[in-house]
């Protein structure tokens, strides 16, 4: 400042050092707003997580008193059938399930993106 209030033009490490000073402050600023959108998005996932619990527990119960409702329907010589017949069902299910979960497991992730850092790594090393 004092240079520019003397008449003369701030010279190129001065105009550098202010470039750099700009740069950081919105490097700075744009760390901070990700650091703060970081923390909604945890809050945000811990009620998610939360809520999707407490919908898990309550469509469990549902579940169950409709299973138990079905079941005392049935006469009673043939209730035993009845409730055979649910955990067959839910064993099934609970089957699938662990099969697709157990493929999900296996799954690795970036596929594309490794693959792509390969060929970049490959490329590379041609040209020498």
């Amino acid at each position: 400042m004092a240079e520019e209030e003397n008449g003369h033009r701030p010279g190129l490490a001065t105009l550098g050092r202010r470039l750099a000073q700009t740069a950081m402050g919105a490097v700075r600023n744009r760390a901070e707003l990700i650091a703060l959108e970081w923390q909604e998005e945890k809050a945000h996932l811990s009620e998610l997580i939360f809520a999707t619990a407490l919908l898990c527990c309550f469509g469990v119960m549902v579940l169950l008193l409709l299973t138990a409702t079905i079941i005392l329907i049935f006469p009673d010589n043939l209730r035993v059938y009845a409730a055979l017949g649910f955990t067959l069902l839910y064993l099934a299910g609970a089957v699938a399930c662990g099969l697709k979960v157990r493929s999900m497991i296996k799954h690795q992730p970036f596929v594309e993106s490794l693959a792509q850092l390969e060929k970049d790594r490959t490329w590379l090393g041609s040209s020498k």
